[in-house]
């Protein structure tokens, strides 16, 4: 396969990783697929982690927010 092809394959998969598409092991294994067995590097589980950590932040605050609201209202 042309080594451009790849490489826009590995891109598109990564970007399906990171938006959570799809689950991270067919990632993984779509990866291991066309990069012939190594997986490049990826930053995506850094990013997941800060968004992950953020969501939790927010629906935190949501959660705090609508207790009060029931506790007043």
């Amino acid at each position: 396969m042309d080594e451009m092809r790849k490489k826009i394959i590995i891109q598109e998969i990564n970007s399906w990783k990171e938006s959570r598409m799809l689950p991270e092991q067919y990632c993984n294994y779509l990866l291991a697929l066309y990069g012939q067995g190594e997986l490049p590097p990826s930053k995506s589980n850094e990013t997941a982690r800060k968004k992950q950590h953020l969501f939790r932040g927010v629906d935190w605050n949501f959660f705090c927010i609508y207790c009060i609201f029931e506790l007043f209202y």
